[in-house]
């Protein structure tokens, strides 16, 4: 992930980003349970423009949106489906602040 850019404080001063570790988060699981994604197409269905609807019916680009949005947070998605149960994942990553870190407010460190 890249750095993120220098913030202006209230006063209009730029203060340092702040520090962050990375550490488990929350998954998120959806299921239906509707006829499945067939085996053959599974791996394709998050490339940028498939679908499986007739033409003008979608773009194609909800799933590759959703990981590229994921994968850019280090957050991931996966899907595992069969005919009558089909699951997607969501994992997040939640990110707080390193101990001492610049930028932390008052100086103060991490409770954790």
């Amino acid at each position: 992930m890249p750095a993120p850019p220098t913030a202006r404080g209230a006063e209009g001063r730029r203060r340092p980003p702040r520090r962050l570790r990375a550490g488990p988060g929350p998954r998120l699981e959806v299921r239906d349970n509707g006829p499945g994604i067939p085996p053959e197409i599974q791996p394709q269905i998050f490339d940028p423009f498939f679908t499986t609807k007739p033409p003008g019916q979608g773009t194609g680009l909800g799933l590759d949106i959703t990981r590229r949005l994921l994968r850019r947070y280090h957050g991931e998605i996966a899907v595992q489906s069969r005919p009558g149960l089909t699951e997607f994942r969501v994992s997040l990553v939640v990110e707080r602040p390193v101990a001492g870190g610049a930028g932390h407010p008052r100086g103060e460190s991490d409770p954790a």
